[in-house]
C-alpha cells in the first residue's frame, strides 16, 4: 500500500464531506439559492453563452432527467430560459437572464475570493504542486491516464503456480 494512501483517503473524505455540508448550510440560510449541480449549470452557461440541452449534457456528463431537473428549477427561479434553437427547432437552448447573469457573476467572485484566501497561506512551489496533483487527480477520474503510467495488466506465469 502507498505510504501515505489513509491519510491522503481520511482528508479527500473530509474534503467532501466539508464541500456538501457547506453547501446545505449556505442553502438554508439563503446565502447560497442553488444547489452544486445547479451551479455547474449556471456556470457553463455564465462562461460559454447559450447552449442546447444535448451539448449541456455531454459537457457537463450529466443524464437527461437530471438536466430537466436542473432546468426547470433554474427557469422557475428566473436564472435561466428555455427556447427553440435557432438553428434546429426540434431542440431547446438554454440562456442566462439578466438575473441569472448577475448571480453568475456573484459566484464566480465568491469562488475567487474563497480560493484566493486560500493560496495566501501558500508559496508559489506549493501552489505548483497543489495544481500538479489536481490535474492528475482530474486526468485520472475521467480516465485520461497518462501513456506511460496506465495500469500495466497483471501476467501469471502458470509454471509458477505448479
Amino acid at each position: 500500500m502507498r505510504n501515505y494512501y489513509r491519510e491522503i483517503n481520511e482528508y479527500l473524505k473530509r474534503l467532501i464531506h466539508y464541500i456538501v455540508a457547506s453547501e446545505k448550510k449556505s442553502r438554508k440560510n439563503g446565502s447560497l439559492p442553488l444547489s452544486l449541480s445547479e451551479i455547474l449549470v449556471l456556470r457553463e452557461l455564465g462562461r460559454n453563452g447559450a447552449k442546447k440541452i444535448f451539448e449541456m449534457m455531454e459537457t457537463l456528463e450529466l443524464d437527461r432527467n437530471t438536466l430537466v431537473t436542473i432546468t426547470k428549477k433554474l427557469t422557475v427561479e428566473g436564472y435561466v430560459e428555455k427556447t427553440p434553437a435557432t438553428d434546429d427547432k426540434r431542440s431547446a437552448e438554454l440562456k442566462l437572464t439578466q438575473q441569472g447573469q448577475r448571480l453568475f457573476e456573484e459566484v464566480e467572485e465568491k469562488e475567487r475570493q474563497l480560493v484566493s484566501n486560500i493560496l495566501d497561506d501558500f508559496s508559489v512551489n506549493e501552489e505548483i504542486t497543489i495544481l500538479k496533483f489536481l490535474v492528475k487527480l482530474e486526468l485520472l477520474s475521467r480516465g485520461k491516464y497518462p501513456e506511460d503510467k496506465k495500469p500495466k495488466a497483471k501476467v501469471s506465469d502458470k509454471s509458477e503456480t505448479r
